[in-house]
């Protein structure tokens, strides 16, 4: 099972994906069975610092971390999420395949 799959079973049918949030939310705070854990997620760097202040012990997530995440198994998944809690880290985008190599190589 891979995060679409978790996606489609926790989310509703009539949820439509957008990167655009309705001009009234700021963040949604979601309950994932998946990772035991509520995270944040945050339409708008603006509202981090806010968000932070009302929920610190919570994983802040953007639509493009989760979009980087997408095709990965569970347990790398709930890993990933372990540090990005602990350390209030982000998930970078990973590199296309000829950066990587010309970096392993340079």
């Amino acid at each position: 099972m891979n995060i679409n799959d978790i996606l489609k079973k926790e989310q509703s049918d009539k949820i439509e994906q957008s990167t655009d949030p309705p001009p009234y939310v700021a963040w949604i705070v979601i309950r994932s069975s998946v990772l035991n854990d509520r995270i944040i997620f945050l339409y708008r760097k603006e509202d981090l610092v806010e968000a932070r202040a009302a929920h610190p012990d919570l994983a802040i997530y953007f639509w493009q971390e989760i979009e980087e995440i997408l095709d990965k198994d569970i347990e790398s998944i709930i890993e990933a999420h372990k540090w990005k809690r602990e350390f209030k880290g982000w998930i970078l985008p990973t590199p296309p395949r000829a950066e990587k190599e010309e970096a392993n190589n340079g």
